[in-house]
C-alpha cells in the first residue's frame, strides 16, 4: 500500500471491479487499461468542453 499501482486511479474511477480485476487477473490490466485510455480521452474531451 506504500506506493498504489498506476492502474490504482483509474480503477477506482471506474469502480471496484475494476480494482478487483487488477488483483484476481494482473493480465487483464493490459487490457483494461487500454480500454481505460479511451474512456479517459472521451473524458477527456467532455471536460474541456465544458
Amino acid at each position: 500500500m506504500a506506493v498504489p499501482p498506476p492502474v490504482f486511479p483509474v480503477s477506482i474511477r471506474n469502480g471496484r471491479q475494476s480494482f478487483q480485476t487488477f488483483y484476481l487477473a494482473p493480465e487483464l490490466v493490459e487490457k483494461t487499461a487500454i480500454w481505460n485510455r479511451g474512456f479517459i480521452r472521451q473524458e477527456g474531451r467532455s471536460y474541456q468542453a465544458r
